[in-house]
């Protein structure tokens, strides 16, 4: 369970958003909905205990996020960011990064994993040894999400997953995302106003214009 309580980030001497309140559960995918420079990837970057509230606070299962626990809650928290510029050479490299393989055999069996799901979902098993270079942002997005749903943390907190992907590529993006909430994990997905990645969401929240809806 994942949970802000009357939360507020400044920018500037602006709030982005305040008195923002909700919970995600286990199994749950949950939207963060607003318009851009709302504070969404603010808010993820607080979760992850990079950009403290300014009032407020974040808890996971009723701990506390601060300074000090938020080291050991990255852990357990997988994120997928807007910006795709990755320091890798080839595709299994970054997913090697992802999964920080240290042992033979789990690298076999992350990799069966994920090949199983490419397949699941129509995703070329040779696009693993592929230069990421050669990919688009779309399907570079699409390859962290799946490596995220294989990866099966617990949290999962994602930033505009269906930024770039067309209508084929979103059905690829929604199946990764209800994996991941079929497999246990509190799902946050933020979007902006009207984006059909609502369709794989369980609950709503819309920051713009303070209106809240859990």
């Amino acid at each position: 369970m994942l949970e802000i309580k009357n939360g507020r980030i400044d920018r500037g001497g602006k709030a982005l958003f305040s008195h923002l309140s909700f919970m995600a559960n286990e199994g749950e995918v949950l939207c963060v909905a607003g318009s851009q420079g709302s504070g969404k990837s603010s808010l993820l970057q607080a979760f992850l205990g990079f950009f403290p509230l300014d009032e407020g606070y974040l808890n996971v299962d009723g701990d506390l996020i601060d300074v000090k626990s938020a080291p050991y809650f990255r852990k357990i928290m997988s994120f997928l960011p807007q910006d795709l510029d990755l320091p890798y050479d080839k595709v299994s490299e970054a997913l090697n990064a992802l999964f920080e393989l240290k042992r033979e055999q789990e690298s076999k069996e992350t990799k069966d994993a994920l090949m199983e799901l490419w397949d699941e979902i129509s995703i070329p098993a040779e696009d693993y040894e592929r230069k990421l270079s050669e990919l688009s942002l779309a399907e570079r997005r699409l390859m962290l999400l799946s490596g995220i749903c294989v990866l099966q943390r617990p949290i999962a907190l994602l930033d505009e997953p269906s930024l770039w992907l067309d209508e084929e590529q979103l059905a690829k993006a929604g199946a990764c995302i209800r994996q991941m909430a079929r497999n246990g994990a509190t799902v946050i997905v933020t979007c902006q106003e009207h984006d059909p990645v609502l369709r794989y969401c369980d609950k709503l929240v819309e920051i713009n214009g303070h209106s809240y809806h859990n």
